[in-house]
């Protein structure tokens, strides 16, 4: 079963989060509005 976040219309991959968080060669942001995660991007 897929763990994810939902956050209002959004639904983000905790795997993709954790991986982002956990790399250190990766780069990218979260960006959040209000205390909400309104975009994610890594590479």
């Amino acid at each position: 079963m897929e763990e994810v976040l939902i956050d209002d219309n959004m639904v983000f991959d905790i795997d993709n989060l954790k991986g982002f968080l956990n790399d250190t060669s990766s780069f990218g942001f979260i960006a959040k509005e209000n205390n909400k995660i309104i975009g994610f991007a890594y590479c």
